[in-house]
């Protein structure tokens, strides 16, 4: 397990490597991460498949599970309001994981 450093000294370890690799004197190695692209849009007929079909909750229990109110459930269903893009997010993992996550978040 890598040892956790201060920002500090985060910082300074990074402005050494950065004055070392300018003189020649070290080559860094770059470090590609491959990211997902961004969460699909949850229409409101896709939230409440989810909630129904999927998790089995009612609007209530699926608003405790996002830790959103009801009525923002609601309104996603009823095409009033759109899910933000980190709800977004958060019903494709949902969506993804299935009920095994709650397990996962009791645990945790």
């Amino acid at each position: 397990m890598k040892k956790k450093i201060s920002v500090e000294a985060a910082l300074i370890k990074g402005l050494e490597d950065a004055r070392d690799f300018e003189k020649g004197k070290k080559t860094l190695t770059p470090h590609l991460r491959e990211l997902p692209p961004p969460a699909p849009h949850f229409s409101g007929r896709a939230v409440k498949r989810l909630r129904q079909d999927i998790f089995g909750a009612t609007q209530e229990e699926f608003a405790k599970i996002l830790n959103v109110a009801v009525t923002t459930v609601r309104s996603w269903e009823q095409g009033v309001r759109k899910p933000a893009e980190a709800s977004n997010r958060l019903l494709q993992i949902l969506e993804c994981m299935g009920p095994t996550v709650l397990k996962e978040l009791k645990s945790a």
